[in-house]
């Protein structure tokens, strides 16, 4: 009787187990999500290796084929070879020249010669595949005709990727312009690089955001230098809501302080560039109690300014010939309040705009 109610009891354990073992694996089965991460140029670090900077053993052309059903008629879908798994996937939107990236860690690198992806949409202009055969693991650069927001889902054969405009994905869409990068260093003093300075800072929004309803593009993430027309192209297809620019002053080593420059080209009704300015300045020098010097029109040096058509301001966040404003500029802590005080002025404004649309 003893064995029949161990037996009894190993069955009912071992189905147990075996439902909770199919659980699992039903669960692996299912559809995932893959994080699609913004690179501005930036790098990317993964066990040692860089994103960002494709160095390749060999590459060739993707080969694209109509879907079969109406079904997947609005999407990319991108088949993947065996054993791939999420971890082996990592998508990259390089917003900046339009292209999707797209990691894939397998070791069958010559899969994309054979296996196309298959999309009906005419945004995707082409593409190719570049092998890294350090660690067995391919990078498909996508190209597309203008700037988008994805969607993707994993499965055990393939990543579905669907497209949206910025203004579909979020409810306001922010530029923000780092003066300078590369051989144009801008201002200078006291040791401190303008370019590198507005550099921090943005890095330090880029980690400071946090919002389903606020999308921020970067012309710059590193020190590259995007001519004026790639940042006009960027403000104009992301059709954003305001523009903000970092930038710092280097004048008379006495004054200290912080200064706003607008755009005062164009007329724009409500919440126009000089009322953006002045809210960009004062909250940022809230946070950090620096002193303000006040609002500015903009003069030749801030070219992206004269073709935004939004609100639009550079923000001067101090001067360099100054020892206090310099030495400030120099603290971690220092550009983070900078940060804040910016996205503090993000989401005045949205408000403002909101309002004035209702």
């Amino acid at each position: 009787m003893k064995d029949d109610g161990m037996m009894k009891k190993t069955a009912v354990l071992a189905a147990i187990f075996a439902a909770v073992s199919l659980t699992v694996m039903l669960q692996r089965a299912g559809t995932r999500n893959v994080i699609i991460a913004d690179a501005a140029q930036a790098v990317v670090q993964d066990n040692g290796q860089q994103h960002g900077k494709t160095r390749g053993t060999g590459e060739f052309a993707l080969t694209l084929k109509s879907p079969a059903t109406d079904a997947v008629q609005d999407t990319l879908v991108i088949p993947l070879p065996e054993n791939v798994d999420s971890d082996d996937v990592v998508i990259e939107n390089h917003y900046l020249t339009r292209q999707l990236w797209v990691y894939i860690r397998s070791h069958d690198s010559r899969y994309y010669e054979t296996n196309p992806l298959i999309t009906g949409l005419k945004q995707i202009q082409g593409g190719k595949c570049i092998l890294q055969g350090t660690n067995d693991r391919v990078c498909l650069h996508i190209q597309l005709d203008g700037l988008y927001e994805y969607q993707s889902e994993l499965s055990e054969e393939n990543v579905t990727v669907r497209f949206q405009s910025p203004h579909e994905a979020y409810d306001k869409v922010v530029v923000i312009d780092p003066y300078g990068g590369d051989a144009d260093q801008g201002n200078t003093g006291n040791g401190l690089l303008e370019k590198d300075v507005c550099l921090q800072i943005a890095r330090k929004l880029e980690k400071e955001i946090d919002s389903a309803d606020v999308k921020v593009y970067f012309t710059r993430l590193d020190d590259s230098d995007p001519s004026t027309q790639e940042r006009c192209s960027l403000i104009t297809d992301a059709k954003a809501d305001m523009v903000i620019g970092l930038c710092a002053d280097a004048v008379n080593p006495s004054v200290s302080g912080m200064t706003a420059y607008y755009n005062n080209i164009y007329y724009i009704r409500g919440y126009g560039n000089a009322d953006m300015a002045a809210q960009l300045e004062r909250d940022c020098v809230y946070a950090t109690k620096s002193n303000i010097l006040g609002i500015r029109a903009a003069g030749d040096r801030y070219e992206t300014l004269k073709y935004a058509e939004m609100p639009s301001a550079y923000i001067s966040v101090g001067n360099l010939a100054n020892v206090q404003d310099a030495e400030n500029l120099a603290k971690e802590e220092y550009l983070e309040k900078i940060a804040q005080g910016i996205l503090q002025a993000v989401n005045y404004g949205g408000q403002v705009q909101n309002k004035s649309q209702e």
